[in-house]
């Protein structure tokens, strides 16, 4: 298969900042949470393994990938909804994202992917746990297409170039999906020609999964 998705549990820990300290002849760098983040890193490489094995990915992949990733945080209990209903404090997104692709490839050991500068396409987000959503993080790796999520389509030849099952959302704000047959603006029973779209546009969505 060309795609595979994962959910790990747990409070999601963050690759933090490094600091270096002498112990002996030797220099050590540690991470913040140190513990914690290892731990952390192991569970996200075990369930990516065993959601890679099961769809048949070829182990320590050499090509490029798209990485979506969507962080739930264990809500404070003295910040309800009403008061911040999105997590727009620590920890930062960037941090979370660095120890998923660190666990999807690990320093000296096989993994998923051979590296992660293989990933070309990151699309994250992070939200508050709730009943229906517990805290973790929910990962899907993708190999990468032609086109990439978020590529901003600034031309006809763009968006005719797009594959089939692609969504974009166009400069009005308007959403349009690709089927074989042409364009379908959501909400809307009318199919649409291409130079109907206007420019720029940006990708959302590649393969329609």
């Amino acid at each position: 298969m060309d795609s595979f998705r994962f959910f790990v549990p747990g409070e999601p820990i963050t690759e933090g900042s490094m600091r270096t300290f002498k112990s002996g002849q030797r220099t050590v760098v540690t991470h913040d949470r140190g513990p914690e983040l290892d731990a952390w890193r192991i569970k996200v490489r075990r369930a990516a393994e065993a959601a890679a094995e099961a769809a048949y990915w070829e182990p320590r992949y050499d090509g490029p990938v798209e990485v979506w990733t969507e962080f739930r945080l264990p809500r404070p209990k003295s910040v309800p909804p009403s008061k911040r209903p999105l997590p727009f404090v620590k920890p930062d997104l960037d941090k979370l994202q660095r120890a998923v692709g660190d666990a999807l490839a690990p320093y000296k050991r096989p993994g998923v992917l051979r590296d992660d500068s293989r990933i070309v396409g990151w699309s994250a987000v992070k939200l508050y746990a709730d009943d229906a959503h517990p805290a973790g993080v929910m990962v899907r790796v993708s190999k990468a297409q032609d086109h990439v999520t978020g590529q901003s389509l600034t031309s006809l030849d763009d968006v005719r170039n797009t594959p089939a099952g692609a969504t974009i959302i166009d400069a009005d704000g308007l959403t349009f999906s690709r089927g074989y047959g042409g364009w379908d603006m959501h909400g809307n029973e009318y199919t649409y020609a291409d130079h109907e779209i206007d420019l720029p546009a940006t990708l959302v969505v590649v393969d329609g999964i």
